[in-house]
């Protein structure tokens, strides 16, 4: 007679019900400047007694990764975290989140993520592509281009 007590199993979904294998990656896609995007992610314990997480964390900041709903999944259940890109500038970035558990096949599950952030383009011919922000006085833009837009001044 051979008896085998069930342990803690975790997996990571994202969305629900679509498993992120461990190693595997989880694309935020294309932002634009200072518009983070947001992911929910799901931790599943598959087993059949409870599961405990004791570390969530990301080697990025520009992957920012809230609190977990709940530490202590019941079995069978899921709980939930957001991460959050904020890219620090253009072009491409990448990061590992890493869940720590009590899971003894995997104690620490790690994924990766990766965004890129829109490069700005600015077109001095037609003073298309930009906007600019400054203050709340207009913008000389021929001072800044070169070109003299309509009506000599931008303002925004």
């Amino acid at each position: 007679l051979l008896v085998r007590a069930d342990t803690p199993s975790l997996s990571v979904e994202h969305p629900l019900g679509t498993p992120v294998a461990a190693g595997a990656g989880v694309s935020f896609g294309v932002a634009a400047p200072q518009s983070p995007a947001t992911r929910t992610f799901f931790l599943r314990n598959r087993s059949s007694v409870p599961l405990t997480i004791s570390s969530l964390n990301s080697n990025s900041p520009e992957f920012v990764h809230g609190p977990i709903s709940h530490v202590l999944i019941a079995p069978g259940t899921t709980a939930s975290f957001d991460v959050t890109f904020i890219p620090a500038g253009p072009g491409a970035r990448s990061g590992v989140i890493s869940v720590g558990s009590d899971d003894p096949a995997t104690p620490l599950y790690q994924f990766t993520v990766s965004g890129t952030q829109l490069v700005p383009t600015y077109n001095a011919a037609t003073n298309a592509g930009l906007r600019l922000v400054l203050g709340a006085g207009p913008v000389d833009l021929a001072a800044l281009t070169g070109a003299t837009p309509p009506g000599g001044v931008f303002s925004g």
